[in-house]
């Protein structure tokens, strides 16, 4: 190891304790909540505008093969 390594090492170690673990706590909270079928949007869309909670609902589109072609979205995460 060379002394630059240690060096960083140290460095690292006095980042990671001037760090508090409420400090910690706080950058990591997120939650998943498992909903009723089709109605994604719609809890998301409550917790954003009551709760003021940021939701992140990843959508995919597909094609359906039927007569009329359009692309429907559905949930990435169903539920």
């Amino acid at each position: 190891m060379s002394p630059s390594d240690t060096g960083c090492t140290e460095m690292a170690a006095a980042c990671l304790n001037s760090l508090s673990l409420s400090e910690t706590r706080i950058a990591m909270n997120w939650y998943c909540v498992h909903t009723r079928p089709l109605k994604e949007q719609q809890v998301a869309t409550h917790f954003h505008q009551m709760l003021g909670l940021r939701c992140i609902s990843p959508v995919s589109g597909a094609r359906r093969p039927s007569a009329v072609r359009r692309v429907v979205t559905s949930p990435l995460f169903p539920r």
